[in-house]
């Protein structure tokens, strides 16, 4: 080979290293983007934990406080349902509260039984002999507030069988409430002289 040649030669040989130095470390540049990737991720990680972490444990507290409050919600809907059945069986019975209060009053008001009593006697034709009430009240022993006390009563009248009848008959009309003990007829058999005993008890509220 003449020197030319060879010079030549080497001279390429040297380009071609040249060239082949020049060339990038693409194994080196893969190594690197994997070893970045990896860093941010775990970065990412890391700050992930610590920034969504509050967040998780609010969610779960609002979660909770929802359900809280749904509970709570729901019971005072039946409450206000309650309270609407209440008040609408008290306004049905508005109109017989009236008829309660005359039926047990609050105080014994005796001459005004009697006098119910003897208007009774007028309309059935029968005469009223005796009343007597006992106001010494027939109550328990530990006395409360707003509790229902009865006195005791004893009536006498006369008349027909059939009147006297009438007139007992008459007394569950009457607007205080009365239970009858004992009731007694005595006289002739005719039908036309009957004597009525009667005893019972009247209430009140005391």
């Amino acid at each position: 080979m003449n020197p030319t040649a060879q010079k030549n030669l080497n001279k390429v040989g040297l380009t071609h290293k040249s060239v082949i130095r020049s060339l990038p470390d693409f194994k080196a540049e893969k190594t690197q983007q994997y070893t970045t990737l990896g860093l941010t991720l775990v970065v990412l990680i890391v700050f992930g934990i610590f920034a969504i972490s509050p967040t998780l444990s609010t969610i779960a507290q609002l979660r909770k406080k929802i359900s809280d409050d749904n509970v709570v919600l729901n019971q005072l809907q039946t409450k206000n349902q309650n309270l609407n059945s209440l008040t609408t069986q008290y306004s049905d019975l508005q109109s017989d509260l009236p008829v309660l209060y005359a039926s047990i009053p609050q105080t014994p008001d005796s001459s005004k039984f009697v006098g119910q009593l003897q208007r009774l006697g007028q309309n059935d034709n029968v005469a009223i002999t005796s009343v007597e009430v006992n106001n010494v009240a027939v109550a328990p022993l530990v006395q409360t507030i707003n509790t229902t006390t009865k006195i005791s009563f004893t009536l006498n009248a006369s008349g027909s069988k059939d009147q006297l009848d009438s007139f007992v008959k008459s007394l569950e009309t009457l607007s205080r409430l009365i239970t009858i003990d004992s009731l007694t007829y005595t006289g002739s058999t005719d039908n036309s002289g009957y004597t009525l005993s009667l005893t019972g008890e009247v209430y009140y509220e005391k």
